[in-house]
């Protein structure tokens, strides 16, 4: 806590008496107990942010009909392989199996695979 210490008496000459000059010292350990106190306190009761996820819709490996699967227009499909060291292989719209469609290749940065996604508008 905190504690007031006179100063001593200087002595000096003549007689007039001068007034005792109090100085404080103050203990700040309790601050720093309640400081610690209050920031675990906080740290264990906030709600971190839940993650967001986005849903995929995955065809049906069990529908045999044509009829009953999930139809795509070609100008939105695109797909993506996954290669060997860091490449990334995609190609846009459907493969039907008559014509080969244009294999592009590309990697994981910015500049990347990310902005093929972006331009498809994902």
């Amino acid at each position: 806590m905190a504690e007031i210490q006179p100063k001593g008496d200087g002595g000096g000459k003549g007689g007039k008496k001068r007034a005792k000059k109090m100085s404080t010292k103050i203990d700040m350990t309790p601050m720093v107990d309640l400081a610690f106190l209050l920031l675990t306190f906080f740290m264990l009761t906030t709600t971190f942010n839940k993650p967001q996820t986005m849903e995929i819709n995955m065809p049906d490996k069990n529908v045999k009909d044509e009829e009953e699967q999930t139809k795509i227009k070609a100008s939105e499909a695109l797909t993506i392989i996954l290669g060997k060291n860091d490449k990334v292989y995609y190609y846009k719209g459907l493969n039907d199996g008559t014509s080969q469609p244009e294999l592009v290749t590309t990697d994981y940065s910015d500049k990347g695979i990310r902005d093929v996604l972006l331009d498809m508008g994902a």
